[in-house]
């Protein structure tokens, strides 16, 4: 099976100045950051506001990124959206920026059925030769992967080799990965699962906590995979009350807060999103015991 890493890659945010223009300069440093203690970075995500994004800006950050990252971790370029076409467009370009691999959401919006949903990420999947990681998160687009769906896009793309799994059904999760087997690696997408998602064979996590503490995420995963696991247990329970607060409000306010009050971002996002720096102040609180 392959995979374009095993452990914690970071869902990167994406920085902004007060007139809503990227920060390339907190942007560079924070991707330095990332590649001297996480295991990859996705860029443009969900936690990057991509949707807030311009085709161009992406492609500019995608490069960037690659650039700064090298080969020491792999560069994953989000390139999913609600129009397949500019999605297909977008794959296609990113690799040509250096992107390692490509991250895919299910369309939103609109509503689709099973058969709809595969046949548009099979489309954009199999425009590219790059690795594709699926990206499954209902809560954001209201459609759920499931095993048989995966499966049949892994089937027509060999370059499916993955699924970000963010179902807030835990019980679902346990079937994605139990039906996967070997043949595609699962991703938790949400941080309070890190290890109950490892224990069952999940190959890591793409983490918002990681923005900050990209090292204790990385190492989560290591402990677990080096036959550690009360390491890991406990990492992943030292992380449970950080990773509740950064989760209160709607992602990525809460850890944009928090990297603003520790001076790595200016307090900004794009709208109709915004960032409280009030909340900033108790994140920082709970984020200085957490590192204690």
């Amino acid at each position: 099976m392959k995979e374009l890493f095993c452990g914690a890659a970071t869902a990167l945010i994406t920085p902004f100045d007060r007139a809503g223009r990227v920060d390339i300069t907190a942007f560079r440093a924070m991707v330095g950051y990332q590649r001297d203690f996480s295991d990859g970075v996705v860029i443009c995500g969900t936690t990057g506001e991509g949707a807030t994004l311009s085709r161009g800006e992406k492609l500019s950050l995608f490069a960037e990124a690659k650039k700064i990252c090298d080969a020491r971790i792999p560069v994953i370029a989000n390139v999913g959206g609600e129009s397949v076409s500019e999605s297909v467009r977008l794959i296609s370009d990113a690799a040509k920026a250096g992107a390692d691999g490509a991250l895919v959401i299910t369309p939103y919006f609109s509503a689709r059925s099973p058969d709809e949903t595969t046949d548009a990420l099979v489309r954009i999947c199999s425009s590219a030769d790059i690795p594709v990681i699926l990206y499954s998160v209902p809560s954001r687009t209201g459609i759920a992967l499931d095993a048989e769906q995966c499966l049949k896009i892994y089937e027509k793309c060999p370059n499916v080799i993955a699924v970000k799994d963010a179902d807030p059904d835990f019980s679902r999760s346990v079937r994605l990965i139990a039906a996967l087997g070997d043949k595609m690696s699962v991703y938790s997408g949400n941080d309070d699962r890190i290890l109950p998602f490892l224990s069952l064979g999940a190959r890591g996590a793409i983490s918002v906590v990681g923005n900050v503490l990209p090292s204790a995420v990385s190492e989560l995963c290591r402990a677990y995979f080096g036959n550690d696991p009360e390491r890991a247990k406990r990492l992943q329970i030292a992380l449970t009350p950080l990773i509740n607060a950064l989760f209160e409000r709607t992602n990525p306010m809460p850890i944009k807060a928090l990297m603003a009050k520790t001076g790595r971002i200016k307090p900004y996002a794009r709208k109709p999103l915004s960032v409280d720096e009030k909340e900033g102040k108790e994140l920082l609180r709970i984020y200085s015991e957490t590192i204690g």
